[in-house]
């Protein structure tokens, strides 16, 4: 009976393995993969992070924004999660402030904060569309289970002076 159990456990710990090493992977993923600014005057923002993700799941964060900065929010994934990402921008009543659905799904944004506040950053991965079933049938289907690192690199300036 005891060695049974050992090796459950060992079954279970190898089952879990693959998910752990691809979730070491995904450290600093926002650093290595995303694009920066080519613009020299733009700082890495140590509010930027990085997560592993699966297909339908969606996680968000909190980004304080001061006055007289400018921003730029670039968003990079895996291949396996698909060909869109949703990203949104909600101030602290819940209002939209962007949403990269309604500006041809791009990934990069750059904005001036006009004043000093706190957004929060919503990232999303839609499900396929082909995993979605949407006739009467009560049986289970299976869940794609395709997993993938998504980053959120997060940079920043002083507004530069315009004019003379």
């Amino acid at each position: 009976m005891k060695i049974s159990l050992q090796i459950k456990l060992i079954v279970f710990l190898l089952t879990l393995m693959p998910f752990g090493f691809y979730g070491q992977s995904c450290i600093d993923y926002h650093k290595r993969t995303c694009e920066g600014s080519d613009n020299k005057l733009f700082k890495y923002n140590p509010t930027s992070r990085s997560a592993i993700f699966i297909k339908g799941e969606s996680s968000e964060f909190g980004l304080d924004v001061f006055r007289g900065k400018d921003y730029r929010i670039s968003i990079c994934y895996d291949e396996p999660l698909g060909e869109m990402l949703v990203f949104k921008i909600r101030d602290e009543e819940d209002k939209i402030l962007y949403d990269n659905r309604k500006d041809g799904n791009v990934l990069v944004l750059e904005f001036s904060a006009l004043e000093t506040r706190r957004l929060t950053i919503y990232v999303k991965v839609p499900e396929d569309e082909e995993g979605e079933d949407e006739g009467d049938s009560q049986d289970l289907t299976r869940k794609p289970n395709l997993v993938g690192c998504v980053g959120v690199l997060i940079e920043h300036m002083n507004r530069p002076k315009r004019g003379f």
